[in-house]
């Protein structure tokens, strides 16, 4: 499972969790005791600590940590000279390998 998917898991079991107390409370005809709805406002407040763990909803995380950064960051220190150099190099690279 990614962890995009586990994200949106994460997300709308939390919701559920969180909704649940009202929503019961909403059918007129369904008595729940004492320790029923201690135990859903338990759940709720489980699912809030979830849903604030959680980035926000949509936010496009960058990848930190990989070599790629790692390259990013050495890239963006070069002039503007030498990374026309990088870029030429890297495109006879990729017509000598068939790439394009």
């Amino acid at each position: 499972m990614s962890d995009r998917a586990l994200v949106t898991l994460l997300r709308g079991l939390a919701a559920f969790l969180i909704a649940m107390p009202g929503t019961l409370q909403l059918v007129p005809d369904l008595a729940l005791s004492p320790a029923a709805n201690a135990l859903l406002l338990v759940a709720a407040l489980a699912g809030a600590t979830i849903m604030s763990q959680l980035p926000p909803a949509g936010q496009a995380s960058e990848p930190q940590g990989t070599e790629i950064d790692d390259l990013i960051e050495r890239l963006e220190a070069l002039s503007r000279d030498e990374r026309a150099e990088v870029s030429s190099r890297l495109e006879w690279r990729a017509k000598l390998h068939g790439e394009r």
